[in-house]
């Protein structure tokens, strides 16, 4: 009986930490409740930007699209944000704002290496999603259907 009251008390924990983290997560990038991390180091008023056109057909673009950064940025006091844009598989433009390191005053650049986190998770799913839909994949089939050289594919 103690066990079984130990196991429920553990589930629900689980239960509900599944399900408010989510919706942390949600209100914390609306900026309606604090970021988690280092609240002891202020983050900076005046940002350094940097913008890079490659297309230059698209030049009239660019402030709007750093704009866009840092209003994105102020909005969930992150303290930086980089992204970039392609079209048909050609760079057209590239931009930064903030910081990559606050305490050393280090600038974000559009070539900052970041930690991707989970996001990879999302994009791999949405790749597979695609897969799926064009018919070039099943996802109940075998793994040795597409990668044969696996140990244990069999």
């Amino acid at each position: 009986m103690k066990n079984k009251i130990i196991l429920s008390i553990i589930f629900l924990l689980g239960v509900c930490c599944f399900t408010i983290w989510p919706v942390y997560h949600a209100l914390m990038y609306k900026g309606l409740v604090p970021m988690l991390g280092k609240p002891d180091i202020p983050r900076p008023i005046n940002q350094p930007q940097q913008s890079k056109i490659f297309n230059q057909s698209f030049q009239h673009l660019s402030n709007k699209a750093i704009a866009v950064l840092q209003a994105q940025s102020d909005a969930i006091a992150a303290p930086g944000y980089t992204a970039a844009v392609a079209i048909n598989g050609e760079k057209i433009w590239g931009g930064s704002c903030g910081w990559a390191n606050i305490e050393m005053q280090i600038p974000m650049t559009p070539q900052t290496q970041l930690r991707v986190g989970s996001t990879s998770k999302a994009i791999t799913s949405v790749g597979l999603t695609q897969l799926v839909k064009q018919g070039l994949l099943e996802l109940d089939a075998p793994i040795k259907n597409y990668l044969d050289d696996l140990p244990n594919a069999s």
